[in-house]
């Protein structure tokens, strides 16, 4: 349905107006459900020209499309949202939506870990009651264990070792990290000696990686 404005090399103006025209034939849930998909598929292209669409039409969708009983579909929007600064490494506007994702998600799990992440990036990696308050509470849920999600709560209860002055558990701590950072860039140890089916590459912003080897 939208796959011939997702082949342009560029959104003008009516072409964004085109989208809507053909979102108005559906419901508000079904609006964002499609803008989100085509908000997600413009962020995968990786260019300050598709961002700015995207973002366009994920706002587009918070001011015309929220009159939802479900919250579910505003989460979507705002995870969206939350993604698309994250990925611009505009780490405060993404805490404020992933934050907005949290309240309105009914469904899925893990929205104190991603907040974690955002915490520990947007304060540069230092420690405070809300980063604290934060890693309680993503201890809590459900995960995989995977390496992106691990190194991040490591990260913030290394931070929190240190403002406890708990030092020799620090210094733990930071081995651990280490470990992660050397042996997660090596995925393919995983699937060779574990055998796992799951390819848990460590993929983090740079700067996670330079955080850690200068400890």
């Amino acid at each position: 349905m939208f796959s011939d404005l997702l082949l342009l090399k560029e959104w003008k103006t009516e072409n964004i107006a085109d989208f809507y025209n053909r979102l108005s034939v559906f419901s508000n849930e079904d609006k964002c459900d499609y803008t989100v998909s085509v908000a997600n598929e413009l962020i995968k292209k990786n260019n300050i020209h598709y961002y700015k669409v995207a973002e366009e039409i994920l706002i587009n969708a918070i001011r015309n499309y929220f009159e939802l009983e479900n919250s579910n579909y505003k989460a979507k929007i705002y995870f969206c949202l939350g993604y698309l600064y994250e990925v611009q490494k505009k780490y405060i506007n993404s805490f404020t939506y992933y934050e907005k994702y949290k309240i309105n998600n009914n469904i899925y799990e893990g929205s104190n870990s991603i907040l974690l992440k955002i915490i520990i990036l947007r304060d540069n990696f230092k420690y405070s009651e809300e980063l604290e308050d934060l890693f309680l509470k993503a201890s809590g849920e459900y995960n995989l264990g995977l390496r992106n999600d691990r190194i991040y709560e490591d990260i913030a209860e290394y931070l929190i070792l240190l403002n406890k002055n708990k030092l020799e558990k620090a210094e733990e701590k930071k081995k651990d990290l280490k470990a992660l950072v050397k042996y997660g860039q090596l995925p393919l140890l995983d699937v060779i000696i574990k055998k796992d089916s799951v390819f848990n590459a460590l993929s983090v912003p740079d700067e996670v990686i330079e955080f850690v080897e200068k400890l």
